[in-house]
């Protein structure tokens, strides 16, 4: 029992853990967006007004494709679920090097867990670089 209880806490306390964090760029949106990745989801926060707010959760596992598109300093990403009901998630107004990076680090977590590499045992700054590398062959 004590043992469970030792788990749950590790996962939370994983969970908890942003590998990566961005919003949109502010000229472009009035009240930027912010995207954020950890180890166990990735949350998109859209916000309409000041005060207003919508924020999205989808886990690694339900994310079935990541793509970014570019036009000179700006990019977007769009994310696709397995989730029939939900429309693909698309963050539009981002830097170009974070749209990229949100897709590298996106498709290097879902490559490991298909794979069934344990990334727990890693720490933030190793997991970071190694699902980036991985994300690049993807």
């Amino acid at each position: 029992m004590a043992e469970n209880a030792q788990n749950i806490e590790e996962l939370a306390a994983h969970s908890q853990e942003v590998l990566f964090e961005t919003t949109t760029v502010f000229p472009l949106t009035f009240f930027p967006d912010k995207i954020s990745i950890d180890r166990v989801k990735v949350s998109v926060t859209k916000r309409v007004f000041w005060m207003d707010k919508t924020t999205e959760s989808l886990l690694h596992d339900d994310i079935v494709s990541v793509s970014d598109h570019s036009v000179f300093f700006l990019g977007s990403v769009t994310i696709t679920t397995r989730q029939p009901t939900l429309p693909p998630l698309t963050i539009n107004s981002l830097k170009r090097e974070d749209a990229r990076r949100i897709r590298r680090i996106l498709r290097g977590l879902s490559a490991a867990r298909q794979k069934g590499v344990d990334l727990d045992s890693l720490d933030r700054e190793t997991l970071i670089s190694t699902v980036e590398t991985i994300g690049k062959g993807n």
